[in-house]
Protein backbone atom coordinates (compact mmCIF):
# COMPACT_ATOMS: atom_id res chain seq x y z
CA UNK A 1 0.00 0.00 0.00
CA UNK A 2 1.58 3.28 -1.08
CA UNK A 3 -1.00 5.42 0.72
CA UNK A 4 -0.30 5.90 4.41
CA UNK A 5 -3.10 7.57 6.42
CA UNK A 6 -1.88 9.86 9.15
CA UNK A 7 -3.15 12.79 11.22
CA UNK A 8 -2.89 15.21 8.28
CA UNK A 9 -5.07 12.84 6.27
CA UNK A 10 -7.70 12.88 8.97
CA UNK A 11 -7.60 16.67 9.10
CA UNK A 12 -7.34 17.43 5.38
CA UNK A 13 -7.32 14.39 3.13
CA UNK A 14 -10.66 12.90 4.09
CA UNK A 15 -12.48 16.20 3.85
CA UNK A 16 -10.89 16.90 0.47
CA UNK A 17 -11.49 13.44 -0.93
CA UNK A 18 -15.05 13.49 0.40
CA UNK A 19 -15.72 16.20 -2.17
CA UNK A 20 -14.69 13.83 -4.92
CA UNK A 21 -16.64 10.90 -3.49
CA UNK A 22 -19.78 13.01 -3.00
CA UNK A 23 -19.57 14.34 -6.55
CA UNK A 24 -19.26 10.84 -8.04
CA UNK A 25 -22.11 9.56 -5.86
CA UNK A 26 -24.24 12.43 -7.22
CA UNK A 27 -23.62 11.14 -10.75
CA UNK A 28 -24.71 7.65 -9.79
CA UNK A 29 -27.83 8.73 -7.90
CA UNK A 30 -28.91 10.94 -10.80
CA UNK A 31 -29.56 7.79 -12.83
CA UNK A 32 -29.94 5.10 -10.15
CA UNK A 33 -31.64 6.73 -7.14
CA UNK A 34 -31.19 5.24 -3.71
CA UNK A 35 -34.37 3.50 -2.62
CA UNK A 36 -35.54 2.71 -6.15
CA UNK A 37 -37.85 -0.27 -6.50
CA UNK A 38 -36.12 -3.52 -7.41
CA UNK A 39 -37.91 -6.65 -8.58
CA UNK A 40 -34.93 -8.99 -8.85
CA UNK A 41 -34.48 -10.57 -5.41
CA UNK A 42 -30.67 -10.41 -5.50
CA UNK A 43 -30.81 -6.70 -6.42
CA UNK A 44 -32.88 -5.70 -3.39
CA UNK A 45 -31.01 -3.77 -0.69
CA UNK A 46 -31.76 -1.34 2.11
CA UNK A 47 -31.15 2.38 1.81
CA UNK A 48 -28.20 2.03 4.17
CA UNK A 49 -26.73 -0.76 2.04
CA UNK A 50 -27.18 1.32 -1.12
CA UNK A 51 -25.49 4.32 0.45
CA UNK A 52 -22.49 2.28 1.55
CA UNK A 53 -22.22 0.50 -1.80
CA UNK A 54 -22.53 3.72 -3.81
CA UNK A 55 -19.81 5.31 -1.69
CA UNK A 56 -17.65 2.27 -2.38
CA UNK A 57 -18.33 2.43 -6.13
CA UNK A 58 -17.48 6.13 -6.15
CA UNK A 59 -14.28 5.49 -4.26
CA UNK A 60 -13.20 2.78 -6.71
CA UNK A 61 -14.02 4.95 -9.72
CA UNK A 62 -11.96 7.77 -8.23
CA UNK A 63 -9.08 5.41 -7.44
CA UNK A 64 -8.87 4.29 -11.06
CA UNK A 65 -9.48 7.56 -12.91
CA UNK A 66 -7.14 9.53 -10.62
CA UNK A 67 -4.44 6.86 -10.53
CA UNK A 68 -1.29 8.82 -11.52
CA UNK A 69 -0.28 5.91 -13.77
CA UNK A 70 -3.52 6.12 -15.73
CA UNK A 71 -3.93 8.40 -18.72
CA UNK A 72 -7.21 10.31 -18.79
CA UNK A 73 -9.40 10.06 -21.86
CA UNK A 74 -9.47 13.84 -22.20
CA UNK A 75 -7.01 16.69 -21.89
CA UNK A 76 -7.69 19.77 -19.83
CA UNK A 77 -7.95 20.63 -16.16
CA UNK A 78 -10.81 18.18 -15.59
CA UNK A 79 -9.87 15.44 -18.04
CA UNK A 80 -9.85 12.81 -15.29
CA UNK A 81 -13.24 13.98 -14.03
CA UNK A 82 -14.60 13.59 -17.56
CA UNK A 83 -13.00 10.14 -17.66
CA UNK A 84 -14.98 9.19 -14.54
CA UNK A 85 -18.14 10.32 -16.30
CA UNK A 86 -17.51 8.12 -19.34
CA UNK A 87 -16.72 5.05 -17.21
CA UNK A 88 -19.88 5.51 -15.14
CA UNK A 89 -22.07 6.36 -18.14
CA UNK A 90 -21.03 3.00 -19.57
CA UNK A 91 -21.75 1.36 -16.20
CA UNK A 92 -25.20 2.93 -16.19
CA UNK A 93 -26.27 1.24 -19.40
CA UNK A 94 -24.43 -2.00 -18.72
CA UNK A 95 -25.67 -2.65 -15.18
CA UNK A 96 -27.67 0.30 -13.83
CA UNK A 97 -25.43 -0.11 -10.74
CA UNK A 98 -27.59 -3.01 -9.57
CA UNK A 99 -26.44 -4.84 -6.47
CA UNK A 100 -26.66 -8.29 -8.05
CA UNK A 101 -24.52 -7.26 -11.03
CA UNK A 102 -22.05 -5.43 -8.82
CA UNK A 103 -21.60 -8.42 -6.50
CA UNK A 104 -22.05 -11.11 -9.16
CA UNK A 105 -24.92 -12.85 -7.39
CA UNK A 106 -27.93 -14.47 -9.01
CA UNK A 107 -28.56 -15.77 -12.50
CA UNK A 108 -29.32 -12.30 -13.90
CA UNK A 109 -26.08 -10.71 -12.71
CA UNK A 110 -24.18 -11.57 -15.89
CA UNK A 111 -25.27 -10.39 -19.32
CA UNK A 112 -24.82 -11.95 -22.75
CA UNK A 113 -26.05 -15.32 -21.55
CA UNK A 114 -23.81 -15.38 -18.48
CA UNK A 115 -20.66 -14.24 -20.29
CA UNK A 116 -20.33 -10.60 -19.20
CA UNK A 117 -19.08 -9.56 -15.78
CA UNK A 118 -19.11 -6.69 -13.25
CA UNK A 119 -20.66 -3.25 -13.45
CA UNK A 120 -19.23 -2.64 -16.92
CA UNK A 121 -20.15 -6.10 -18.24
CA UNK A 122 -16.79 -7.17 -19.62
CA UNK A 123 -17.34 -10.23 -21.82
CA UNK A 124 -14.97 -13.01 -20.73
CA UNK A 125 -17.27 -16.00 -21.15
CA UNK A 126 -19.11 -18.29 -18.76
CA UNK A 127 -17.28 -19.48 -15.68
CA UNK A 128 -16.64 -23.05 -14.68
CA UNK A 129 -17.44 -24.56 -11.29
CA UNK A 130 -14.33 -22.95 -9.79
CA UNK A 131 -15.26 -19.50 -11.10
CA UNK A 132 -12.68 -19.42 -13.88
CA UNK A 133 -13.66 -17.89 -17.21
CA UNK A 134 -12.35 -19.22 -20.54
CA UNK A 135 -10.96 -15.78 -21.36
CA UNK A 136 -9.05 -13.41 -19.12
CA UNK A 137 -8.12 -9.79 -19.66
CA UNK A 138 -4.59 -8.45 -19.28
CA UNK A 139 -4.67 -4.72 -18.59
CA UNK A 140 -1.72 -2.43 -19.10
CA UNK A 141 -2.63 0.34 -16.68
CA UNK A 142 -2.37 3.61 -18.55
CA UNK A 143 -2.41 1.79 -21.87
CA UNK A 144 -4.21 -0.99 -23.67
CA UNK A 145 -5.29 -4.55 -22.99
CA UNK A 146 -5.41 -7.98 -24.53
CA UNK A 147 -7.26 -11.21 -23.93
CA UNK A 148 -5.64 -14.49 -22.98
CA UNK A 149 -6.77 -18.03 -22.31
CA UNK A 150 -3.85 -18.72 -19.97
CA UNK A 151 -5.16 -19.35 -16.49
CA UNK A 152 -2.14 -17.79 -14.77
CA UNK A 153 -2.29 -14.46 -16.60
CA UNK A 154 -4.60 -11.48 -16.38
CA UNK A 155 -7.97 -11.25 -14.65
CA UNK A 156 -10.96 -13.56 -14.89
CA UNK A 157 -14.58 -12.46 -14.73
CA UNK A 158 -14.63 -13.49 -11.09
CA UNK A 159 -11.63 -11.24 -10.43
CA UNK A 160 -13.50 -8.28 -11.90
CA UNK A 161 -16.45 -8.88 -9.59
CA UNK A 162 -14.39 -9.52 -6.48
CA UNK A 163 -12.26 -6.40 -7.02
CA UNK A 164 -14.30 -3.55 -8.48
CA UNK A 165 -11.21 -1.49 -9.24
CA UNK A 166 -10.11 -4.25 -11.62
CA UNK A 167 -13.50 -3.93 -13.29
CA UNK A 168 -12.97 -0.20 -13.79
CA UNK A 169 -9.35 -0.61 -14.90
CA UNK A 170 -10.47 -3.15 -17.49
CA UNK A 171 -13.38 -0.97 -18.61
CA UNK A 172 -11.13 2.07 -18.98
CA UNK A 173 -8.62 0.10 -21.05
CA UNK A 174 -11.38 -1.10 -23.39
CA UNK A 175 -12.91 2.38 -23.54
CA UNK A 176 -9.49 3.85 -24.37
CA UNK A 177 -9.08 1.36 -27.22
CA UNK A 178 -12.55 2.24 -28.48
CA UNK A 179 -11.68 5.94 -28.37
CA UNK A 180 -8.48 5.26 -30.34
CA UNK A 181 -10.31 3.24 -32.98
CA UNK A 182 -12.93 5.97 -33.42
CA UNK A 183 -10.61 8.97 -33.14
CA UNK A 184 -11.95 10.55 -36.34
CA UNK A 185 -15.60 10.19 -35.36
CA UNK A 186 -17.80 12.58 -33.35
CA UNK A 187 -17.60 12.25 -29.57
CA UNK A 188 -20.97 10.52 -29.37
CA UNK A 189 -19.62 7.67 -31.54
CA UNK A 190 -16.48 7.00 -29.53
CA UNK A 191 -17.93 4.00 -27.65
CA UNK A 192 -19.03 2.06 -30.74
CA UNK A 193 -16.29 -0.53 -30.33
CA UNK A 194 -16.79 -0.74 -26.57
CA UNK A 195 -20.51 -1.36 -27.01
CA UNK A 196 -20.41 -3.72 -29.98
CA UNK A 197 -16.84 -4.83 -30.64
CA UNK A 198 -17.00 -3.36 -34.14
CA UNK A 199 -16.58 -0.08 -35.97
CA UNK A 200 -19.54 -1.04 -38.12
CA UNK A 201 -22.04 -1.45 -35.27
CA UNK A 202 -22.86 0.01 -31.88
CA UNK A 203 -23.82 3.52 -32.97
CA UNK A 204 -27.07 3.66 -31.01
CA UNK A 205 -25.50 2.14 -27.89
CA UNK A 206 -22.58 4.56 -28.09
CA UNK A 207 -24.92 7.51 -28.46
CA UNK A 208 -26.80 6.52 -25.31
CA UNK A 209 -23.65 6.06 -23.23
CA UNK A 210 -21.74 9.05 -24.53
CA UNK A 211 -24.91 11.12 -24.53
CA UNK A 212 -25.24 10.62 -20.79
CA UNK A 213 -21.55 11.34 -20.24
CA UNK A 214 -21.79 14.53 -22.31
CA UNK A 215 -24.86 15.70 -20.39
CA UNK A 216 -23.00 15.13 -17.15
CA UNK A 217 -20.04 17.10 -18.54
CA UNK A 218 -22.38 19.98 -19.36
CA UNK A 219 -24.36 20.00 -16.11
CA UNK A 220 -22.38 18.20 -13.37
CA UNK A 221 -18.75 19.20 -13.82
CA UNK A 222 -16.99 19.33 -10.41
CA UNK A 223 -15.63 22.54 -8.94
CA UNK A 224 -12.22 20.97 -8.25
CA UNK A 225 -9.50 20.39 -10.83
CA UNK A 226 -7.66 17.14 -11.51
CA UNK A 227 -4.43 18.66 -10.24
CA UNK A 228 -6.02 19.34 -6.86
CA UNK A 229 -7.21 15.76 -6.47
CA UNK A 230 -3.81 14.41 -7.47
CA UNK A 231 -2.16 16.74 -4.94
CA UNK A 232 -4.51 15.55 -2.19
CA UNK A 233 -3.52 11.98 -2.99
CA UNK A 234 0.18 12.66 -3.52
CA UNK A 235 0.42 14.42 -0.17
CA UNK A 236 -0.38 11.12 1.51
CA UNK A 237 2.08 8.99 -0.45
CA UNK A 238 4.52 6.98 1.64
CA UNK A 239 8.11 8.21 1.08
CA UNK A 240 9.62 4.78 0.45
CA UNK A 241 6.87 3.16 -1.56
CA UNK A 242 6.17 3.56 -5.26
CA UNK A 243 2.55 3.87 -6.35
CA UNK A 244 1.00 0.78 -7.90
CA UNK A 245 -2.50 2.05 -8.35
CA UNK A 246 -4.31 3.94 -5.64
CA UNK A 247 -4.88 2.16 -2.34
CA UNK A 248 -6.71 4.48 0.02
CA UNK A 249 -8.83 4.20 3.08
CA UNK A 250 -12.42 4.82 2.08
CA UNK A 251 -13.76 8.21 3.22
CA UNK A 252 -17.51 7.98 3.62
CA UNK A 253 -19.32 10.89 2.07
CA UNK A 254 -22.82 11.78 3.12
CA UNK A 255 -25.29 10.80 0.42
CA UNK A 256 -27.84 13.39 -0.57
CA UNK A 257 -30.24 13.18 -3.47
CA UNK A 258 -29.05 15.68 -6.10
CA UNK A 259 -31.57 17.60 -8.17
CA UNK A 260 -32.46 15.79 -11.39
CA UNK A 261 -31.52 17.79 -14.45
CA UNK A 262 -34.64 18.54 -16.46
CA UNK A 263 -34.88 17.74 -20.12
CA UNK A 264 -31.85 15.47 -20.36
CA UNK A 265 -33.78 12.37 -21.29
CA UNK A 266 -31.94 10.27 -18.69
CA UNK A 267 -34.13 7.51 -17.30
CA UNK A 268 -34.02 7.07 -13.57
CA UNK A 269 -33.80 3.30 -13.93
CA UNK A 270 -31.80 1.99 -16.86
CA UNK A 271 -32.11 -1.66 -17.91
CA UNK A 272 -29.01 -3.81 -18.23
CA UNK A 273 -27.89 -3.89 -21.84
CA UNK A 274 -25.46 -6.15 -23.70
CA UNK A 275 -21.76 -5.34 -23.40
CA UNK A 276 -19.07 -5.32 -26.03
CA UNK A 277 -18.30 -8.64 -27.71
CA UNK A 278 -14.64 -8.67 -26.83
CA UNK A 279 -12.72 -7.30 -29.81
CA UNK A 280 -9.36 -5.81 -28.84
CA UNK A 281 -7.99 -3.20 -31.17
Amino acid sequence: MWFSPDESYLQKGVNALEQVIAWIVSLITSVAPIGRKQYIPEAIESIEESEARYNSIAFDAMSVAYDPQEKPLFSGSRGRARTVMVILAASTYESSFRKDVDLGIGKLSKGDGGKSWCLNQINLGKSDAEGNTPNRIIVNIGGGYKFTTKSDEGWSGTDLVQDRQKCFYAALAVIRSSFAATANLPLEDRLKVYASGSLDRGEEASHRRMGLAMRWMATRSPNFRDSEVLQWIEAQQGPEEQPKGIDLELPIAKVAEPPVTKGTGVYMTVPMLPAFVGLAL
